[in-house]
């Protein structure tokens, strides 16, 4: 098949040059975009000028909301990783045509749609497998709230046509992307299980206003069409990254219903019953990384795998142990009542990793009477290889962080992405933030991205997304598939 993309005319200029044309942005045709709609499922906009995006409330004769029915886009993008490279930076063009809702989101979607036939009914699983990706980029809509690009009475500050354009940083979710995909697809929708007013933006079909719009501009269709620009890289055979966690809070028993996702620390602690070994009062911590995009599609594998994490509290007992947690939590909304199973199923395994804390014993980072020795995050920090765990464990690192034993009421605490400068001893934040720093290096021999599996027959099969969160009920899509010691990628 002929690969239909252009450069921008900077790219093009700088394409004739010997030096740095290699890596100059690529723009990339868009080849399909449409938009489908659970109320109608058997329509089809594919020759629609606009992309729609709303959530309408359901209600019944009593006027209760029963649920939503929902508007949803998608984009479709000829594409190509060029051998050798990796990608740097990509951005995701949309000009809003209206703006009468709230914040938009944006994922990597599975599905080479066919934009003359999409309609919600053939697309449903492909968006129900879109919709359960933990990569997910969410921004704030151009254009004057409540009006429409073609509106009269649009207000100084939205009378331009580049008031109306979303550049979207969408790196992550092209990484994502197999490396020998040939075209790159987007899901576009507003948030869920709410109410949201129309959003809309201008689709490839669209004739544009050569005439001019009541804000005083004109545009073409070249002007309104999304576009995909995509940076390439030298792709070096081997690499070192420093990563924040995507989620980090703890939960406690005692506080069933609190959430502490806002927190700048994880407390940490619990009490063992000497005669049982039954724990009570229990702080958890959990924390969350998202793999590398390169390690996930099967690209990359990891080298070196370490665990950043500092200390801002060191009393009771030491020893620290990191459990495997079942699945991703949602930061601000994870508490002990959503947890405890999870928490319950993670301290059933053995620990992955344990660890003696560093710091001043009985103290925390803010106290008076800190020794010299301690005044400082190095002495209060651990580096923890679980190399051995993430090269078994290729997907998002999700872990419960607890102590070995308990001694009474004596936490400790670990700091979190959320962490400010400790002035007492002039400790700047970005000395204490976690981290999962990584060493990876490009797989030898070709590697595509699907590794050949030798079925272990014995052992259960696992689904994952793209993202390496498990799916227990995988419906149509692309999936990592795990059985036994075997990786594998499958559409399903």
């Amino acid at each position: 098949m002929k690969r239909l993309y252009t450069l921008t005319f900077a790219a093009m200029a700088a394409a004739s040059m010997a030096v740095g044309a290699q890596n100059a942005p690529t723009v990339f045709n868009v080849v399909a975009d449409t938009w489908v709609r659970t109320d109608a499922p058997n329509n089809k906009y594919g020759t629609s000028g606009t992309i729609e995006t709303r959530n309408s409330a359901v209600k019944d004769a009593d006027g209760n909301v029963t649920g939503y029915n929902y508007f949803m886009g998608l984009v479709g993008f000829e594409y190509q990783l060029p051998e050798g490279k990796k990608v740097k930076n990509a951005t995701l063009r949309l000009v809003t045509e209206r703006n009468k809702g709230g914040n938009v989101e944006v994922r990597l979607y599975g599905n080479d749609f066919d934009e003359a036939g999409a309609t919600w009914n053939s697309e449903s699983g492909y968006i129900d497998a879109a919709l359960a990706r933990t990569s997910v980029v969410e921004f704030s809509v151009a254009g004057q709230l409540n009006k429409a690009i073609w509106d009269n009475n649009i207000d100084a500050t939205s009378s331009t046509l580049s008031a109306w354009v979303n550049d979207i940083n969408v790196t992550d979710l092209v990484k994502s992307a197999s490396p020998t995909a040939t075209r790159v697809n987007f899901l576009i929708n507003q948030t869920r299980e709410q109410a949201r007013e129309q959003v809309c933006f201008f689709s490839k079909e669209h004739a544009g206003y050569p005439d001019g719009v009541a804000a005083g501009f004109t545009a073409t269709p070249d002007d309104l069409k999304p576009v995909l620009t995509v940076e390439f890289e030298e792709d070096a055979e081997t690499s070192t990254l420093s990563l924040l966690p995507t989620a980090d809070t703890f939960v406690r028993v005692s506080a069933a219903n609190n959430n502490y996702g806002g927190n700048g620390d994880l407390e940490i602690y619990h009490t063992v019953d000497a005669t049982s070994g039954t724990r009570s009062g229990q702080f958890y911590g959990l924390m969350s990384f998202a793999m590398p995009a390169e390690v996930v599609n099967g690209t990359h594998e990891i080298v070196n795998a370490t665990l950043k994490f500092t200390h801002t509290m060191c009393k009771g007992d030491r020893w620290m142990e990191l459990y495997a947690y079942p699945s991703a939590f949602e930061e601000k909304g994870a508490k002990w009542n959503t947890e405890v199973d999870k928490i319950n199923e993670a301290l059933a395994t053995a620990p992955f990793a344990s660890y003696s804390a560093n710091g001043q014993g009985g103290k925390a980072m803010w106290d008076n009477g800190i020794t010299e020795q301690y005044q400082n995050a190095e002495a209060w920090t651990n580096r923890i290889d679980i190399t051995d765990y993430l090269k078994a464990h290729p997907e998002n690192l999700n872990i419960l962080i607890a102590k070995k034993t308990g001694t009474g009421n004596n936490p400790v605490r670990i700091a979190t992405k959320e962490v400010g400068d400790q002035t007492k001893y002039n400790i700047p934040a970005a000395d204490l933030l976690p981290a999962l720093n990584l060493t990876i290096t490009k797989k030898q021999g070709g590697n595509t991205g699907s590794i050949e599996v030798v079925p272990d027959n014995a052992a259960p099969v696992e689904y994952y997304n793209l993202q390496g969160v498990r799916v227990e009920q995988p419906t149509r899509g692309l999936y990592i598939i795990k059985q036994g010691t075997r990786v594998s990628k499958a559409v399903l």
